[in-house]
């Protein structure tokens, strides 16, 4: 997105325009123009680490549902690192996060 800031990671997003049919392996999820209800659950993808402990990014795609956390609760945790924007959405758990995804999607690779 125009908008990225590799600072503040406002607009961290991609969007893959695909020109050949889907596999079976490989899954669609929609994109939204809406806010998404808080404790709603949302699908989440990326090539983010998939522990605490590890250093180095996936091959492959991940893949989690997390539940959306309220903007107000994830700016009181997260504001002193790094400010929530209206263009970021809060998820997660103690367990997992949108950095932390944990389900590997067959057939797609970073390259």
């Amino acid at each position: 997105m125009k908008c990225y800031n590799d600072k503040t990671h406002d607009c961290d997003i991609a969007v893959f325009k695909v020109k050949e049919k889907f596999s079976k392996n490989v899954i669609r999820i929609r994109l939204t123009d809406k806010e998404p209800a808080d404790e709603s659950f949302l699908t989440v993808t990326g090539w983010g680490l998939t522990s605490g402990s590890s250093t180095t990014l996936p091959n492959n795609l991940q893949l989690a549902l997390l539940r959306k956390i309220q903007r107000s609760r994830c700016s009181a945790q997260y504001d002193a690192i790094n400010n929530i924007t209206t263009n970021m959405i809060c998820a997660g758990d103690e367990r997992k996060n949108i950095c932390k995804v944990r389900m590997r999607i067959s057939g797609i690779e970073a390259k």
